[in-house]
């Protein structure tokens, strides 16, 4: 009986795709969505951005998804909020690119993005305030989704001039290591570390928005899945700068080793969107170690 009904529910999702389809356009081409470059030269110029991905999206206006943060009401009120907060200047709210083009993008990508929007789009896309531009939160997916990756490298410099120069507090997922290993954080007057869970960050949120508050970091990168995008928003109300740069640095790997989707690059580096991502090898980089100032739920 349950797959007679399985099949049912599929043949009727099927009829309705030419439905849904013109709805689905509609309102895509209703949102304004800057394109990456023009979201990072922004970043270059002072903005913070708090991004939404299509977890975030999930858990703000549709069914609960990610497996790395449970189920929690209070982050769906949250992440609601930061989405419907008032327009600012020096505030970017980033969307995905691709709920208004798929310009650039490699067919898989393509691929994936249209069945999210099939799936789900005629609930979600009327559901965000069009009284804004939007950043693009691919700023953060480097060099492997796109077809021509030519622009990669500006991209990583206008990010890297937002804290070029500055003390730069980055809070991350236990595991993260965020610029371990690479020269993305180069640039930084200083970098101490907040270690946060790996997953179920959300869960100590307040602790988290107190160290950071505590720490007092010219710029706060932050690399902790949805918590980060509401402890951008925070930051930025309490006159903080945050970006919330997400899986930037694992992308990063992939694009100066000029590597192929394939092989897990960095092995002490975790990753929650791989097979096998939250099994992490040991980090002795001195470095590292000695840029870790607190630890909240973590080892």
């Amino acid at each position: 009986m349950n797959g007679a009904l399985f099949a049912l529910e599929r043949f009727l999702r099927r009829c309705a795709r030419p439905v849904k389809r013109p709805v689905i356009e509609h309102f895509r081409r209703r949102i304004q969505i800057l394109d990456r470059g023009e979201t990072a030269r922004r970043v270059a110029q002072g903005a913070s951005i708090a991004r939404f991905g299509d977890g975030e999206l999930d858990i703000a206006l549709w069914q609960y998804a990610p497996r790395f943060q449970r189920r929690d009401p209070e982050l769906k009120r949250r992440l609601c909020e930061v989405l419907s907060s008032p327009p600012q200047e020096d505030m970017l709210i980033c969307l995905p690119g691709a709920l208004h083009a798929f310009d650039n993008l490699q067919p898989d990508i393509v691929d994936y993005w249209k069945g999210w929007l099939s799936h789900c789009a005629t609930v979600v896309l009327p559901r965000i305030p069009r009284d804004r531009v939007y950043g693009d939160s691919f700023i953060s997916r480097l060099y492997l989704p796109y077809a021509d990756k030519s622009g990669e490298r500006a991209i990583v410099e206008n990010i890297r001039r937002a804290y070029a120069g500055k003390d730069v507090v980055l809070v991350e997922g236990w595991g993260t290591r965020f610029g371990v290993g690479n020269d993305l954080l180069s640039g930084a007057k200083s970098v101490r570390r907040i270690l946060c869970p790996a997953e179920n960050a959300f869960d100590r949120y307040a602790e988290i928005y107190k160290a950071c508050l505590r720490l007092r970091g010219e710029v706060y990168l932050l690399a902790l899945g949805p918590t980060a995008t509401v402890l951008a928003y925070d930051l930025h109300h309490a006159g903080l700068r945050a970006l919330d740069l997400g899986h930037m640095d694992l992308l990063y790997e992939y694009m100066i080793r000029d590597a192929a989707n394939g092989e897990r690059l960095a092995r002490f580096k975790y990753d929650n969107e791989r097979e096998g991502g939250n099994v992490v090898e040991d980090c002795t980089d001195e470095a590292y170690l000695a840029q870790i100032c607190l630890r909240i739920g973590t080892p």
